[in-house]
């Protein structure tokens, strides 16, 4: 079965490449990240827990679903999709600078408190392990608005947002000092308090994602800097790593590309043996848990039963486990998003969450070829994209950060009206 599921996926690299590689770059990501995942799991290295075949079903069965509802809605005439809705008339979106800026300052000044606080820390003999384990973690070195504040502001923005939108105003040209040290130093500070190596695979594949959207010749001074900036990507991965275990080595790259089957494993027969179904929620409860948050904060109130369901899938995500033998060291987070669709309704969950999920991301990529492809468009289908790239850690559209993520980036920017009026363009 390891076979065939590599072969299928390779078949559908290439037929994605051949009919057409520039803008089907979302699908070709997708099937070649999942390629990866497939033939690492599959060796087994470093003493990886032996997973069972069922993996490659569901894996299987969600590829399939996903590449149909692409399809479908790729080459449909259901969706009209173009920015012009009138004759004459377009619609265009002005990023508002002053508005980053602030939100920038904001950040920055969260990351510098929570700087002094790891200071504080190292200065009392507490290791940058402990720190990043027990302290950051656990939540220990949040109060309760700081905690609410990175989720709900700091991490969108970190995360998700400025990597994509940073990037694509490079590119048309943008050099506001101020806001590229804002943003630099916001990352830096977020980098240091952390230890999390995870952003930069986020900020890793939206630069991918950014340069494969561009429809401008990159000159060469650009091309220098996006390489140094990929470059200094990489080393700060190592160096963070080192900084964690005294050692420099690339084991640890197979814990973020060979681990998800074993995981997925792992929840797929935690969900069997408990017997529990989401009904849908797991697929919904992202975007149905923000609403709710927020008037619990302010009344109280929280459906019971979409607590349950939300409750389950945070221990599911944030629960260690043994992924390889002879090792004290646990994993969590990498459980795909097909677990979560497992959980809603078994086989059939993982076939038609992965055709919406599809439909969704084929609609998406008709709409942006359909667009100008200005800096809004540009950024909101990197961010659109992402979640299909990383299916393979977790359903992004369950993280509160990626959600929010849409809501700052259209805060960001205001609608413009553009009429033609004989040539000219008035607004």
């Amino acid at each position: 079965m390891y076979i065939f599921t590599v072969l299928v996926l390779l078949l559908l690299l290439i037929m994605s490449v051949i009919l057409n590689r520039k803008k089907n770059f979302v699908l070709v990501g997708f099937y070649g990240i999942w390629l990866v995942v497939i033939i690492l799991s599959g060796l087994k290295l470093y003493g990886l827990v032996e997973f069972s075949t069922r993996v490659y079903y569901v894996v299987l069965i969600g590829i399939t679903g996903f590449t149909v509802g692409y399809i479908f809605m790729k080459n449909s005439k259901i969706l009209t999709l173009s920015t012009k809705y009138k004759s004459g008339v377009t619609q265009d979106y002005q990023i508002n600078i002053k508005i980053l800026t602030k939100f920038l300052w904001v950040i920055l000044f969260f990351y510098l408190i929570q700087l002094s606080k790891v200071i504080s820390l190292l200065l009392n003999g507490v290791s940058w392990l402990e720190i990043r384990y027990y302290y950051y973690t656990t939540g220990i070195l949040f109060n309760g608005f700081e905690k609410f504040f990175s989720t709900w502001v700091a991490l969108p923005f970190i995360f998700f947002l400025l990597a994509p939108l940073l990037l694509n105003l490079f590119l048309d040209g943008f050099r506001n000092k101020k806001v590229f040290t804002l943003a630099l130093f916001s990352v830096i500070s977020h980098i240091i308090v952390t230890q999390g190596k995870e952003l930069f695979i986020y900020w890793f594949m939206s630069i991918c994602l950014c340069l494969a959207f561009n429809n401008k010749r990159l000159s060469k001074t650009n091309k220098k800097l996006i390489f140094r900036t990929l470059l200094f990507i990489i080393a700060s991965i190592f160096i963070i790593q080192f900084s964690r275990n005294g050692q420099l080595s690339i084991d640890f790259l197979y814990n973020y590309l060979g681990i998800s089957m074993t995981v997925m494993d792992h929840w797929l027969n935690y969900i069997d043996e408990n017997n529990i179904m989401a009904y849908g929620l797991a697929f919904s409860n992202g975007i149905l848990n923000i609403p709710f948050s927020l008037t619990e904060k302010i009344t109280g109130f929280y459906p019971d039963f979409l607590m349950k369901i939300n409750n389950e899938l945070n221990y599911i995500l944030s629960t260690g486990i043994m992924a390889f033998e002879g090792k004290r060291e646990t994993t969590n987070v990498y459980i795909t998003m097909f677990t979560f669709f497992y959980y809603d309704f078994r086989y059939f969950g993982v076939f038609i969450e992965s055709l919406i999920f599809g439909l969704f991301i084929g609609a998406s990529t008709k709409r942006f070829y359909a667009s100008k492809r200005t800096l809004y468009h540009k950024t909101l289908y990197c961010i659109i994209a992402l979640s299909a790239w990383c299916s393979f850690i977790y359903w992004g559209f369950f993280i509160t950060p990626y959600l929010l993520s849409f809501v700052y980036l259209r805060l960001l920017f205001k609608k413009k009206i553009n009429r033609d009026r004989g040539g000219q363009l008035s607004v």
